[in-house]
């Protein structure tokens, strides 16, 4: 990243960082028809007072909509604030570290499938966040009519019983028989089967799915691992086809266990597992079945998404220099998954903060990624041994954020530099003077004090020597070294006239690298 003196030294007066992180965006797996729903979403942190906050409402593309009076063009991206229905609100809670923004609205079944984004944005500070949520799902639970025996029988050696669903939604339903016979009857819910918006890569996961009411007694559960279709899995001895359909039991690895809990109204069946990164993408299905009463329930789960919390490395400083004029800072993200990467950014003491891409995503032995990130700091601006550079990696929601910083003094940049000894060159012109010069070399960073000074004959003390009739005093100016990692500079001192009798002539060299400034005399 190319920073200019412009851009670090307005960023810097500013006198704000922003170290920030922002929650996902979750909607609930069913939103009822009618019923008030409330989303939020959350920016905690550092961040600048003045940020705003809009929701957008992105409807599906491959979905028919209704059109209304005012709504003949539907985009993509539609604001959700009005002319959307008045019951579409925003609210906001801010505090001084945490910014919450609330969207409560009436779901109906044209938002189903739809989708909505919230937006952070604070135009001057170049900052803008964004969420998008789940795909809304609707849901309308059907109103049951009573049971009724209909006028038409056919065949006429059947009696048609018959009950009514009323305003479901959506069209799909699942209806159980009830039959009654040798004294037992088989009212009973399935729960469904939920898996965590995450799985943590060598985490033991537990799933659970219940079957509650009246059942017989020997149901049988059983559960199956349904992989993705579109993803290659590494083939195994034994595992030479693998049908989408795979038993999760043995030969799957013995961490895979199903353990159950019985009594006369509830079996719960729970399958304990490691995730890795084969199970990505994954569904596992749990079955409950009775092959005499005819009773299968099944019950899909959501897909697995395996994740790995990077590892952060402490920041350092890379040996190759490119461009020259810049010190490279780099940070590395080692054993995370999937391959995207969470937010990098970077900054330094007073300054504001910068969102770094990775300069390169490399793949690991065993699946997982490893990310470098470089920022590239002027040689120039580091003037300051305690001067602190800083890396924040946001992981996600409810994640503690990762912080590495390092100070320019443990950089191991700092050197101080070389002072040679006063030479003299004398001008044929004697009008032009006596010209004494000393070169400074090999210092980093650039900047130090160069004072010239006399003593005279017999006096313990001396004098600083300015412009004047008598003198001209050069500093010189810093020059960066072709490696860019040290500078030098040449500076001067002019006598106009001839030098007194047993003066001294010194050379003094100050700088942040230095406990004790080094002196050249002449």
């Amino acid at each position: 990243m190319e920073l200019g003196l412009d851009h670090v030294l307005g960023k810097r007066r500013k006198g704000w960082a922003v170290s920030y992180s922002v929650s996902e965006l979750q909607v609930p797996e069913k939103c009822l028809l009618g019923q008030e729903v409330t989303l939020r979403c959350s920016m905690e942190g550092t961040f600048p007072e003045h940020i705003n906050v809009t929701w957008e409402r992105i409807r599906s593309k491959d979905r028919m909509m209704p059109e209304s009076a005012g709504d003949q063009e539907i985009p993509e991206h539609q604001p959700l604030l009005p002319p959307l229905p008045q019951n579409w609100r925003v609210t906001d809670d801010r505090t001084r570290t945490c910014l919450t923004s609330y969207l409560t609205f009436i779901p109906t079944v044209q938002d189903d499938g739809a989708r909505v984004r919230c937006i952070f944005l604070h135009g001057v500070k170049q900052i803008r966040e964004e969420r998008v949520s789940p795909e809304i799902r609707v849901c309308a639970r059907p109103q049951v009519s009573e049971i009724q025996v209909l006028p038409e029988w056919d065949p006429r050696d059947k009696v048609p019983f018959a009950v009514q669903l009323h305003n479901f939604y959506p069209r799909e339903a699942t209806m159980s028989l009830t039959q009654c016979e040798r004294g037992w009857a088989v009212p009973y819910s399935v729960s469904e089967l939920q898996v965590p918006e995450k799985c943590l890569l060598g985490q033991e996961l537990t799933l659970r799915c219940s079957m509650e009411g009246t059942f017989p007694e020997h149901i049988n559960v059983t559960w199956e691992r349904i992989r993705s279709k579109d993803r290659t899995v590494p083939k195994s001895a034994g595992d030479q086809e693998i049908p989408e359909h795979q038993p999760i039991l043995p030969p799957l690895p013995q961490s895979w266990k199903v353990t159950e809990d019985r009594t006369r109204t509830c079996l719960t069946s729970y399958l304990t597992f490691t995730p890795t990164m084969q199970d990505d993408g994954s569904r596992v299905r749990c079955i409950f079945l009775h092959g005499v009463k005819q009773i299968r329930e099944e019950r899909v789960s959501q897909e697995i998404h395996v994740w790995a919390r990077p590892q952060v490395s402490e920041i350092q400083v890379l040996p190759e220099w490119d461009p020259h004029d810049k010190v490279p800072f780099a940070v590395q993200l080692r054993n995370f998954y999937p391959r995207e990467v969470p937010p990098i950014q970077w900054g330094w003491d007073g300054a504001g903060s910068w969102r770094e891409d990775p300069a390169q995503i490399d793949m690991n032995m065993d699946g997982t990624f490893t990310a470098t990130s470089v920022w590239r700091v002027p040689s120039w601006s580091l003037t300051r041994p305690e001067l602190r550079v800083r890396v924040c990696v946001q992981h996600g929601p409810g994640e503690p954020l990762s912080e590495r910083e390092l100070s320019l003094r443990d950089t191991g940049l700092l050197r101080p530099p070389h002072v040679s000894e006063i030479s003299q060159t004398e001008s044929m012109d004697k009008k032009k003077g006596v010209t004494l010069s000393c070169r400074v070399a090999g210092h980093f960073p650039g900047e130090l004090s160069v004072t010239w000074l006399r003593r005279n004959k017999g006096k313990a003390s001396t004098v600083v020597l300015r412009d004047s009739a008598e003198c001209r005093v050069e500093p010189g100016t810093a020059v960066l070294a072709r490696d860019g990692k040290s500078f030098q500079q040449e500076t001067r001192l002019i006598l106009w006239t001839s030098r007194e009798k047993g003066a001294e002539y010194i050379c003094r060299v100050e700088h942040l690298a230095l406990e004790t400034p080094i002196e050249r005399s002449w």
